[in-house]
């Protein structure tokens, strides 16, 4: 979480020149949102065991990495 939410952060802002409050919100919201699943996660993970929530957790950061460094590209910011 903390590799891309660094790269996401210089790249919008350097590259993109977008604002960085926007990126350092959506920081906060993720880690209070953190507070939360990671707990729940744990609890998963215990009743369907550790490697299959790894396992799954990985495929799961893989296929969402693509829709979010497209989303990054685009440069919206917009609702």
């Amino acid at each position: 979480m903390y590799l891309v939410t660094t790269f996401a952060l210089n790249y919008s802002t350097e590259k993109l020149h977008m604002p960085s409050q926007l990126f350092l919100n959506i920081s906060l919201i993720v880690g209070a949102i953190s507070c939360f699943s990671i707990p729940f996660f744990a609890m998963i993970a215990d009743r369907f065991g550790r490697r299959r929530m790894c396992i799954m957790g990985g495929l799961i950061g893989a296929v969402t990495s693509f829709p979010f460094f497209l989303a990054l590209q685009s440069g919206s910011i917009g609702g």
